[in-house]
Protein backbone atom coordinates (compact mmCIF):
# COMPACT_ATOMS: atom_id res chain seq x y z
CA UNK A 1 0.00 0.00 0.00
CA UNK A 2 2.04 2.95 -1.42
CA UNK A 3 0.90 6.42 -0.12
CA UNK A 4 2.34 9.73 -0.22
CA UNK A 5 1.73 12.38 3.25
CA UNK A 6 2.25 16.05 2.26
CA UNK A 7 1.50 19.07 4.29
CA UNK A 8 2.35 22.66 4.39
CA UNK A 9 2.83 25.67 7.37
CA UNK A 10 3.26 29.10 7.25
CA UNK A 11 5.94 29.94 10.32
CA UNK A 12 5.32 33.23 11.92
CA UNK A 13 8.53 34.89 13.42
CA UNK A 14 7.62 34.76 17.03
CA UNK A 15 8.31 30.78 16.29
CA UNK A 16 11.66 31.29 14.45
CA UNK A 17 12.67 32.49 17.53
CA UNK A 18 13.52 28.46 19.28
CA UNK A 19 14.33 25.38 17.33
CA UNK A 20 11.10 24.17 16.05
CA UNK A 21 10.14 20.67 15.97
CA UNK A 22 7.30 19.34 13.38
CA UNK A 23 5.71 16.08 13.46
CA UNK A 24 5.89 14.82 9.93
CA UNK A 25 3.46 11.49 10.04
CA UNK A 26 0.73 11.73 12.77
CA UNK A 27 -0.69 8.34 13.31
CA UNK A 28 -4.32 9.34 12.83
CA UNK A 29 -3.31 9.81 9.18
CA UNK A 30 -2.28 6.67 9.13
CA UNK A 31 -5.01 5.11 10.93
CA UNK A 32 -7.22 7.14 8.45
CA UNK A 33 -5.59 5.21 5.51
CA UNK A 34 -6.01 2.00 7.22
CA UNK A 35 -9.70 2.55 7.30
CA UNK A 36 -10.11 3.05 3.39
CA UNK A 37 -9.41 -0.54 3.36
CA UNK A 38 -10.69 -4.29 4.15
CA UNK A 39 -10.87 -4.78 7.51
CA UNK A 40 -9.15 -7.91 6.91
CA UNK A 41 -6.33 -6.51 5.12
CA UNK A 42 -6.29 -3.33 7.59
CA UNK A 43 -5.78 -5.66 10.57
CA UNK A 44 -2.27 -7.04 8.92
CA UNK A 45 -0.50 -3.86 7.85
CA UNK A 46 1.80 -3.48 11.31
CA UNK A 47 4.69 -1.76 9.23
CA UNK A 48 5.42 1.72 7.63
CA UNK A 49 8.64 1.50 5.14
CA UNK A 50 9.97 4.94 4.42
CA UNK A 51 11.49 6.38 0.91
CA UNK A 52 11.63 9.67 -0.04
CA UNK A 53 11.32 12.82 2.24
CA UNK A 54 11.19 15.90 0.25
CA UNK A 55 11.15 19.25 2.16
CA UNK A 56 10.83 22.96 0.20
CA UNK A 57 11.40 25.97 2.21
CA UNK A 58 9.84 28.90 0.60
CA UNK A 59 10.58 32.58 1.31
CA UNK A 60 7.71 35.75 1.53
CA UNK A 61 10.54 38.69 1.04
CA UNK A 62 12.21 39.65 -2.10
CA UNK A 63 15.49 37.59 -3.25
CA UNK A 64 18.89 39.00 -2.08
CA UNK A 65 18.32 39.23 1.53
CA UNK A 66 20.85 37.27 3.88
CA UNK A 67 18.42 34.48 5.71
CA UNK A 68 20.39 31.48 6.42
CA UNK A 69 18.59 28.75 8.09
CA UNK A 70 19.03 24.88 9.10
CA UNK A 71 17.29 22.08 9.00
CA UNK A 72 16.99 18.47 10.15
CA UNK A 73 14.87 15.28 10.21
CA UNK A 74 15.38 13.37 13.56
CA UNK A 75 13.83 10.14 14.63
CA UNK A 76 13.18 11.21 17.74
CA UNK A 77 12.74 7.28 19.31
CA UNK A 78 16.59 7.26 19.38
CA UNK A 79 17.66 8.73 22.57
CA UNK A 80 21.38 9.65 21.08
CA UNK A 81 20.28 12.68 18.88
CA UNK A 82 23.54 12.41 16.89
CA UNK A 83 22.19 8.71 15.96
CA UNK A 84 18.99 9.73 15.49
CA UNK A 85 19.80 12.65 13.03
CA UNK A 86 18.49 11.11 9.25
CA UNK A 87 20.03 14.45 7.58
CA UNK A 88 20.76 18.00 7.58
CA UNK A 89 20.99 20.96 5.58
CA UNK A 90 22.40 24.31 6.34
CA UNK A 91 20.99 26.96 3.84
CA UNK A 92 20.18 30.26 2.58
CA UNK A 93 17.05 31.73 1.32
CA UNK A 94 19.07 34.83 -0.49
CA UNK A 95 18.13 33.02 -3.40
CA UNK A 96 14.69 31.87 -3.10
CA UNK A 97 13.60 28.27 -2.34
CA UNK A 98 15.20 25.22 -1.02
CA UNK A 99 14.74 21.87 -1.09
CA UNK A 100 15.72 19.02 1.02
CA UNK A 101 15.23 15.47 0.11
CA UNK A 102 16.49 12.30 1.64
CA UNK A 103 16.05 8.59 1.01
CA UNK A 104 16.49 7.43 4.66
CA UNK A 105 14.61 3.76 3.77
CA UNK A 106 13.28 2.94 7.52
CA UNK A 107 10.63 1.10 8.57
CA UNK A 108 8.97 1.50 12.05
CA UNK A 109 6.01 -0.71 13.71
CA UNK A 110 2.77 1.18 14.21
CA UNK A 111 2.44 -0.21 17.78
CA UNK A 112 5.89 1.43 18.56
CA UNK A 113 5.18 3.75 21.85
CA UNK A 114 6.89 7.22 19.81
CA UNK A 115 5.41 6.35 16.49
CA UNK A 116 4.59 9.82 16.56
CA UNK A 117 8.15 11.36 16.92
CA UNK A 118 9.88 8.66 14.31
CA UNK A 119 9.60 11.69 11.95
CA UNK A 120 10.10 14.86 13.23
CA UNK A 121 11.26 18.26 11.15
CA UNK A 122 13.56 20.49 12.96
CA UNK A 123 13.87 24.25 11.80
CA UNK A 124 16.20 27.08 13.46
CA UNK A 125 16.03 30.25 11.23
CA UNK A 126 19.17 32.60 11.47
CA UNK A 127 17.53 36.20 10.64
CA UNK A 128 15.46 36.54 14.31
CA UNK A 129 15.58 40.46 13.38
CA UNK A 130 13.95 40.70 10.40
CA UNK A 131 10.29 40.90 10.77
CA UNK A 132 8.09 41.68 13.60
CA UNK A 133 6.04 39.49 15.44
CA UNK A 134 2.54 37.81 13.32
CA UNK A 135 4.39 38.17 10.57
CA UNK A 136 5.72 34.86 8.41
CA UNK A 137 8.75 35.15 6.80
CA UNK A 138 8.71 31.47 4.93
CA UNK A 139 6.41 28.49 4.50
CA UNK A 140 7.43 24.73 4.92
CA UNK A 141 5.93 21.89 2.34
CA UNK A 142 6.79 18.70 2.50
CA UNK A 143 6.06 15.25 1.13
CA UNK A 144 6.88 11.89 2.17
CA UNK A 145 6.57 8.96 0.02
CA UNK A 146 5.61 5.22 2.06
CA UNK A 147 4.92 2.02 1.93
CA UNK A 148 2.65 -0.06 4.39
CA UNK A 149 3.02 -3.27 5.13
CA UNK A 150 2.56 -7.05 7.06
CA UNK A 151 6.01 -7.40 7.16
CA UNK A 152 9.45 -5.84 8.19
CA UNK A 153 11.02 -7.66 5.37
CA UNK A 154 8.60 -6.15 2.62
CA UNK A 155 10.95 -6.09 -0.58
CA UNK A 156 10.41 -2.67 -1.10
CA UNK A 157 14.19 -1.90 -1.88
CA UNK A 158 14.64 -4.69 -3.96
CA UNK A 159 12.96 -3.39 -6.70
CA UNK A 160 14.21 0.21 -6.01
CA UNK A 161 16.93 1.99 -4.43
CA UNK A 162 14.04 4.31 -2.76
CA UNK A 163 10.56 5.15 -3.65
CA UNK A 164 10.50 8.15 -5.81
CA UNK A 165 8.88 11.11 -6.14
CA UNK A 166 8.66 14.41 -8.46
CA UNK A 167 10.95 16.83 -7.54
CA UNK A 168 9.12 20.28 -6.57
CA UNK A 169 11.56 22.94 -7.39
CA UNK A 170 15.16 23.15 -8.06
CA UNK A 171 17.76 21.88 -5.00
CA UNK A 172 19.61 25.28 -3.72
CA UNK A 173 21.53 23.97 -0.75
CA UNK A 174 24.02 21.05 0.20
CA UNK A 175 22.57 18.17 2.16
CA UNK A 176 24.32 15.62 4.64
CA UNK A 177 23.13 12.18 5.53
CA UNK A 178 24.99 9.97 8.00
CA UNK A 179 26.72 7.09 7.05
CA UNK A 180 26.55 4.19 9.07
CA UNK A 181 29.59 5.98 11.28
CA UNK A 182 29.07 8.72 11.62
CA UNK A 183 27.74 12.00 9.94
CA UNK A 184 29.87 13.59 7.17
CA UNK A 185 31.10 17.43 7.47
CA UNK A 186 30.42 19.95 5.14
CA UNK A 187 32.66 22.74 4.29
CA UNK A 188 34.12 22.64 7.67
CA UNK A 189 30.19 23.78 9.41
CA UNK A 190 28.83 21.65 12.52
CA UNK A 191 26.05 21.45 14.51
CA UNK A 192 26.09 20.86 18.47
CA UNK A 193 22.31 19.27 19.56
CA UNK A 194 22.47 18.90 23.49
CA UNK A 195 25.95 19.08 24.12
CA UNK A 196 26.22 16.30 21.14
CA UNK A 197 28.29 17.76 18.39
CA UNK A 198 26.37 16.45 15.28
CA UNK A 199 29.46 16.61 12.85
CA UNK A 200 33.24 17.26 14.98
CA UNK A 201 33.04 21.44 15.00
CA UNK A 202 30.66 23.91 16.16
CA UNK A 203 28.68 26.79 15.28
CA UNK A 204 28.79 29.99 16.92
CA UNK A 205 25.42 29.72 18.11
CA UNK A 206 24.74 26.48 19.36
CA UNK A 207 21.15 24.65 18.98
CA UNK A 208 19.81 22.77 21.99
CA UNK A 209 16.59 21.66 23.76
CA UNK A 210 15.34 22.65 26.29
CA UNK A 211 12.37 24.46 27.63
CA UNK A 212 9.37 23.04 26.29
CA UNK A 213 6.95 24.94 24.41
CA UNK A 214 3.68 24.36 22.88
CA UNK A 215 2.35 26.57 20.27
CA UNK A 216 -1.08 27.22 18.94
CA UNK A 217 0.01 25.18 15.40
CA UNK A 218 -0.71 22.15 15.15
CA UNK A 219 1.97 18.95 15.19
CA UNK A 220 4.72 22.02 15.95
CA UNK A 221 6.89 22.27 19.18
CA UNK A 222 9.28 25.24 20.19
CA UNK A 223 12.17 24.76 22.03
CA UNK A 224 14.93 26.90 23.41
CA UNK A 225 15.14 30.45 24.02
CA UNK A 226 13.28 33.19 24.87
CA UNK A 227 10.62 35.15 23.65
CA UNK A 228 11.56 38.64 21.97
CA UNK A 229 9.59 41.67 24.41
Amino acid sequence: MYKVSSDEFAIPMELTENVMEMQLIPKEEILEDLSKVREEVAVTMKWIHIGTIEVVIKETFKEGIDSGIHLSIMDRRINNLRDGCLGTMIGNLYAGKLTFDIHPRIAYNLADQDFSRVLTLHQDFKRKDLMKEGNRPYSITYRIAYALSNTHHFDLFLRKEYIEIPRIFKEFAKVMTPDPIRIPRIGGVDIVIKDHPVLQRTLSTRTEFSSRMSVSEDRITSYGGKKRS
